[in-house]
């Protein structure tokens, strides 16, 4: 929920999980840091049109990611990073 703050972080550590995101009030950006445990976790996204087209590979165990999301009214926008 964005209404708890643009920047929020999520462990991947016991399981899969599916994000939906609650549509806010107006124009916002959102960042999520993604901490991937030593098992590989999925993620299913709702839909986000995502620069360059591809969703996060969160294929790299103990893998840690930056996604950012940005509202424009209409749609999210998503990019995303990999980071050591």
């Amino acid at each position: 929920d964005v209404a708890n703050g643009n920047k929020q972080k999520l462990t991947l550590s016991s399981s899969n999980i599916v994000v939906t995101l609650t549509t806010p009030a107006g124009a916002c950006a959102f960042h999520l840091y993604i901490y991937q445990g030593t098992t590989a976790r999925t993620i299913t996204w709702p839909t986000i049109l995502w620069l360059g087209g591809t969703a996060p590979d969160l294929t790299t165990v103990s893998g840690k990611y930056i996604v950012c999301l940005t509202w424009d009214g209409t749609n999210w926008f998503g990019s995303w990073g990999a980071y050591s």
